[in-house]
C-alpha cells in the first residue's frame, strides 16, 4: 500500500521551497511512473480531487490502488 496523507506542521513550507527549486513532482508524474505509461490529464485531475478529498476528510488513500483501478478501466474498454 501507498497511503498519501496530508502535510503535518511545518511541512507545507517546506513542500512549498522545494517545489519553488524545481524539486517537485506532479500527481501525474508519480501516477505515470507506477503505471509504466504517461496518465492523461483527465486522470491525474481526478486523482488530485480524491487525494485532497481523502485529505481534508482524514480517511486513507492509496495512489498504487488508484492506478490499478484506471489500469482495470483501460482494459475494459480494449
Amino acid at each position: 500500500m501507498s497511503p498519501v496523507r496530508g502535510p503535518e506542521d511545518g511541512e507545507s513550507e517546506k513542500i512549498e521551497r522545494l517545489l519553488s527549486n524545481g524539486q517537485g513532482r506532479s500527481i501525474q508524474n508519480v501516477m505515470s511512473d507506477i503505471a509504466g505509461f504517461d496518465i492523461e490529464d483527465i486522470v491525474a485531475l481526478g486523482a488530485q480531487i480524491a487525494i485532497d478529498d481523502a485529505i481534508k476528510n482524514g480517511t486513507p488513500i492509496d495512489i498504487v490502488d488508484l492506478v490499478n483501478q484506471h489500469n482495470e478501466w483501460q482494459l475494459l474498454l480494449v
